[in-house]
């Protein structure tokens, strides 16, 4: 049961994360520490937040891919087709 209100509570933390871009250790934490010590909850929202911030660095890294295309090619139909491709992880034409 622990696990499946946690599997939850971090859905809906992760979800509110990634619209609003914080939150999801306040949601999370006092889920983990109800159901565990703060000795373990800590290095659990430690790994959490590193894996969440990984996530956002590649996300961020495919923005940054499609804006340099669409620099490189000039703002041209082309460079435009690229940058999105980039964003969409769709392969360039």
């Amino acid at each position: 049961m622990g696990y499946v209100l946690v599997l939850c509570v971090g859905l809906l933390a992760g979800t509110l994360s990634g619209v609003i871009g914080t939150g999801s250790s306040m949601m999370l934490m006092p889920v983990l520490v109800m159901l565990s010590s703060p000795q373990q909850a800590v290095p659990i929202m430690a790994i959490a937040a590193i894996m969440g911030n990984f996530g956002k660095g590649v996300v961020a890294g495919n923005r940054l891919a499609g804006v340099r295309r669409l620099l490189h090619h000039g703002g041209s139909r082309r460079g435009i087709r690229c940058a999105y491709a980039a964003c969409a992880a769709a392969p360039c034409r």
